[in-house]
């Protein structure tokens, strides 16, 4: 096999390898986010999450026990594969929970003032309440905080892995 095809291989093995770590560093994220959601909804501080909302704009015939299971789905589905492209950008020794919560800033903003308003699920967020918007980009700096933890953790863990063993005394 010539050079350049084992190298485009091996650059091929280490980015599914880097978007496989980003997705599951995705779900523990997703998870994170959706506890502080779930919290905040119970506090009375949002109404309906956006999840539900999106659902709802595209989907509005939907029964409602559809549209509950089918907005857990597309949020982890969205979670998953925005963290999957935080692994694959993001180069190792920058990943870490400052990074993350930057990141999830990016993310918010894209989705806020972005294709959400281009969708009318809901208005641009510097139109929308002061109080959803505080909750979302709260929930979306957690998101990126324990996404860019998650993954300098596992970074950490596969350079112990692969480290030459300290010899014992």
């Amino acid at each position: 096999m010539p050079i350049r095809a084992a190298l485009g291989i091996l650059a091929a093995a280490r980015l599914a390898g880097r978007l496989a770590a980003g997705a599951a560093a995705g779900v523990v994220a997703t998870t994170a986010m959706s506890a502080v959601l779930g919290a905040l909804h119970r506090a009375g501080t949002i109404d309906r999450q956006p999840p539900q909302l999106i659902v709802d704009t595209v989907l509005p015939h939907l029964p409602e026990d559809k549209n509950r299971v089918l907005a857990a789905v597309a949020h982890f589905g969205y979670g998953t594969s925005a963290a999957a492209a935080y692994a694959a950008a993001v180069p190792v020794a920058a990943r870490g929970a400052t990074s993350g919560a930057l990141y999830g800033l990016l993310v918010w903003f894209c989705g806020y003032e972005g294709w959400l308003p281009l969708l009318r699920v809901m208005p641009p967020a510097h139109r929308d309440d002061p109080n959803r918007v505080g909750t979302m980009v709260a929930a979306h700096v957690v998101f990126g905080a324990v996404l860019g933890g998650v993954l300098r953790n596992i970074a950490r863990r596969a350079r112990r892995r692969h480290s030459p063993s300290r010899p014992t005394r």
